[in-house]
């Protein structure tokens, strides 16, 4: 199976894609910790609910991390090769 042109993410939807890390992984230590109750946790969803993001375009685009450096390239050929969906 050959993979399609990967999307590019646009600045808008990085930006949201980063929020939507933040608030999973504050929920998740919160939730490891204990420190949330039962109306934290809610909150804590609808917050992570609200935020405007197409998951199929951000599970199919390239993420090659900034700190790659010359693994940048190398990276981004492996990345390529992975299905899309995947």
């Amino acid at each position: 199976m050959t993979r399609s042109e990967p999307p590019e993410l646009t600045e808008v939807e990085r930006a949201r894609w980063d929020a939507m890390r933040s608030a999973l992984g504050g929920l998740a230590r919160s939730m490891r910790a204990g420190d949330l109750d039962t109306d934290s946790q809610e909150a804590a969803w609808e917050q992570v609910r609200q935020i405007d993001l197409d998951m199929s375009r951000v599970r199919d685009a390239l993420h090659v991390p900034d700190d790659a450096g010359e693994l940048a390239g190398p990276l981004e050929v492996l990345l390529r090769r992975v299905p899309d969906g995947w």
